[in-house]
């Protein structure tokens, strides 16, 4: 029996990889249109940094994918607003200077959501 946990876990973390990677995918696409669909990259830009940082702390939880995706779409305005500085300074810094900004905030974002918990 607990060969259909580890078969779901592995299942529920290849389908993560692929969302994660084809979201990733439109990030990127959208960045190269000019103008218009900038701040559609700003958005999903900062929900992917923000779900990298709460992927974290929802893995080590055992908290199933449905649970994590419904939560996060039912509070897209918090992860908006807690990923937002993290973007900000890659659309307005250099990119060494962002990177920079961005080794110091990940972590510190990491740590101040650590009390952050999701009702089963």
């Amino acid at each position: 029996m607990w060969f259909c946990g580890v078969m779901i876990g592995i299942a529920e973390q290849g389908y993560s990889v692929l969302l994660l990677t084809l979201f990733f995918l439109e990030v990127c696409l959208t960045g190269f249109v000019p103008y218009t669909v900038k701040f559609l990259n700003f958005i999903l830009l900062l929900w992917m940094y923000v779900y990298y940082c709460f992927e974290y702390k929802w893995n080590f939880s055992g908290l199933s994918l449905d649970k994590r995706l419904d939560f996060f779409e039912s509070n897209w305005e918090f992860f908006a607003g807690f990923g937002s500085p993290c973007v900000l300074a890659i659309f307005f810094f250099s990119p060494l200077v962002s990177y920079g900004v961005m080794a110091i905030l990940f972590p510190m974002l990491m740590h101040i959501k650590q009390n952050g918990e999701v009702k089963n």
